[in-house]
């Protein structure tokens, strides 16, 4: 039981520091052509009106419970 609790931490802090190192590399990256930068910001787009969406209905529901 007593590894579990130290190996626990450690993986967390690797798998944070995996994430880093991936977001890093894909940020160098290029963004590709017009072509690709156009679909990109139409994704862009729809995934904001989808949070947006969603945000809305959840406060709704939050509202709803807590009254």
């Amino acid at each position: 039981m007593d590894w579990f609790m130290i190996l626990a931490p450690i993986a967390g802090i690797c798998a944070l520091i995996f994430a880093a190192i991936l977001i890093a590399r894909i940020n160098r990256m290029e963004p590709g052509n017009d072509r690709m930068k156009d679909i990109a910001h139409h994704i862009h787009d729809g995934a904001m009106a989808f949070l947006k969406r969603q945000y809305r209905t959840l406060i709704i529901f939050v509202i709803i419970i807590i009254a």
